[in-house]
């Protein structure tokens, strides 16, 4: 009879507490019913709380509980809800993050925040320029023995199933149920709305994305990698002041990929775009040497390039003109008529014009060296390109 009556007891005892922790099953239906785990440092008591993904990127998190549990060890598990698609999401989860081995007595009772280490780093799905967003509930689920990395490995007849290759972040909800891990369902729980991009962020990404097209790391690694300068045969006396030609440069240049459709033809152009596409096997000297019986033509076709490379050195040095008396109007000072650029230009709202047309500028006198050099290998004599420096 006693037997009975103990039974009863512990059949209602049970469903007592499956009443109170219904709510923080791994799939509850409002995981913000289930009694409390905040994430630090943003302690808020609303749920879901906003959380901005930018917290998440220590590599230590702190977490707190309100009240005590049991001792023992748990892990903390946060799952990103919306970021595997049907049907794959009734099996797969997205873990955010995942610390394991968490011992209640010297990190959660206490009521303190502590940290507690990841056993890997957050993993969040990248955002695009619109504002994107995901649920992310987290767990505290008491542990069953010590755990390590080993014992989340997705099983192969999963990947196979599902076609997916292993994936750190990408686990089966299984394992958090497992008995030989753990002690039934989670204990502690809370959702926050993640946050993955805000206006800054995505202002940050389009600028980003603006720069590399504009290629800001390019034309500064250019101009600006040290080398010995370069023993000009052309003077351009305008715009010698601002442009430095280094051996570096000249060597880039003997290398270009398109350099021989300079050397063989007239109507295509090697181009000026700040991602060079190089041949580091060409040999310009050995191809010349084997183009001897066409050399005259070369030499020719190399003139008339030449022509067309000092009209677009006029545009872009009339853009660093321009630029300067934009910036010496906006100072309150006169620009010298004389039309001769003294100095660079850093002010930001005119910087990128300007070191835009002083990469072309440099790239365009360094064609045009080169041309000389192997005009004067041919021929013995230098020439002047006068004509450019009269027009001007």
């Amino acid at each position: 009879m006693r037997i009975i009556k103990l039974l009863l007891t512990l059949i209602l005892l049970f469903g007592v507490w499956c009443k109170e922790h219904r709510h923080c099953c791994l799939r509850g239906a409002d995981v913000c019913q289930c009694p409390s785990i905040y994430l630090l440092p943003v302690l808020q008591t609303e749920c879901p709380s906003i959380l901005d993904a930018s917290e998440l990127e220590a590599t230590n998190l702190r977490v707190m509980i309100n009240g005590t549990v049991p001792s023992g060890l748990y892990s903390v598990v946060a799952f990103a809800l919306d970021e595997i698609p049907y049907p794959k999401w009734q099996e797969l989860a997205w873990v955010v993050f995942l610390a394991v081995n968490v011992d209640s007595e010297k990190c959660l009772n206490d009521q303190q925040p502590c940290t507690i280490r990841l056993l890997t780093g957050a993993h969040i799905q990248s955002c695009s320029a619109n504002p994107q967003q995901t649920r992310m509930n987290l767990f505290l689920i008491p542990q069953h023995r010590l755990l390590s990395g080993q014992d989340f490995n997705l099983d192969i007849d999963t990947m196979n199933k599902w076609d997916i290759a292993p994936e750190p972040h990408i686990m089966e909800y299984g394992i958090f149920r497992d008995p030989n891990l753990y002690q039934g369902s989670p204990v502690r729980g809370n959702q926050y709305e993640l946050i993955k991009c805000r206006g800054f962020a995505e202002l940050q990404e389009i600028t980003q994305l603006t720069d590399s097209t504009y290629g800001a790391e390019e034309i500064e690694t250019y101009l600006f990698t040290e080398s010995l300068p370069y023993a000009r045969r052309l003077s351009f006396s305008f715009v010698d002041s601002v442009i430095t030609l280094t051996e570096r440069m000249m060597k880039l240049e003997k290398i270009q990929c398109d350099l021989k459709n300079d050397l063989l033809r007239y109507h295509v152009r090697s181009s000026l775009h700040h991602v060079m596409k190089l041949c580091p096997d060409f040999d310009l000297y050995r191809f010349l040497q084997a183009s001897q019986p066409q050399m005259s033509e070369i030499l020719e076709r190399l003139a008339a390039h030449a022509s067309m490379r000092l009209k677009e050195l006029r545009t872009e040095y009339s853009i660093l003109v321009n630029v300067e008396i934009s910036v010496g109007e906006d100072a309150g000072i006169s620009v010298n008529s004389s039309r001769t650029c003294k100095r660079h230009i850093l002010d930001p709202v005119y910087a990128r014009p300007y070191w835009k047309a002083l990469y072309r500028a440099t790239r365009i006198i360094a064609k045009l060296e080169l041309y000389a050099e192997i005009i004067y290998n041919a021929t013995g004599k230098v020439p002047t390109f006068s004509s450019f420096v009269e027009e001007t």
